[in-house]
């Protein structure tokens, strides 16, 4: 630690206000500019840096500082940036799971005679599914059809229309690709 840190540092530790206060202005301007590059919220950085100046001046009669002033407060700061972060990534996932489960809950329960939702979001995606079908050529409609709605496994459908194998599959491929970009917007609720 640098001698002027180290004069600086001990005072603090004896209480002297007016060492911490330039230890605030001296340090603050610099550790928002760090915190910036990990939190977007400037409300959020005010409170991280509150909060640890607030505990440094709190423990300073035991703080052991052994590297520079300046390494530790930095990495104090490095660390409650990363503990906002992970606490921000749970938050967000259990709100999207209460969510996720709040809707489960609501459609496994709900009266569906009485929710028209389910009905209208499946005439949608039929006629979603029937304009693809529609688009295709009569060969891979004829493949695709014999695969998911008759159950015909690949060698089955090669046999009965005398094609191979590998151009059954690729057709069956092709047009759940189709499908799949077709029924993007409702892939979540399906």
């Amino acid at each position: 630690m640098s001698l002027e840190n180290e004069i600086l540092f001990k005072k603090i530790q004896k209480g002297d206000i007016k060492a911490f206060e330039n230890l605030y202005k001296s340090f603050h301007p610099r550790m928002f500019a760090y915190a910036k590059r990990f939190i977007a919220d400037t409300e959020t950085i005010k409170d991280i840096l509150q909060e640890l100046f607030s505990d440094f001046w709190s423990k300073k009669e035991t703080l052991n500082i052994e590297i520079s002033l300046s390494a530790f407060l930095f990495k104090m700061l490095h660390n409650r940036c990363i503990d906002y972060l992970r606490s921000r990534v749970v938050k967000d996932n259990f709100a999207s799971l209460s969510t996720l489960r709040l809707s489960e809950l609501k459609y496994r329960y709900y009266d569906f005679e009485e929710d028209p939702f389910p009905t209208i979001f499946m005439a949608e995606i039929n006629e979603i599914v029937e304009k693809v079908m529609d688009n295709l050529s009569p060969q891979i409609r004829e493949i695709f059809q014999m695969s998911r709605n008759k159950g015909m496994k690949s060698s089955e459908i090669a046999e009965s229309l005398n094609l191979s194998i590998r151009t059954v599959e690729k057709h069956i491929y092709q047009t759940l690709k189709i499908l799949k970009k077709q029924l993007s917007d409702y892939h979540l609720l399906l």
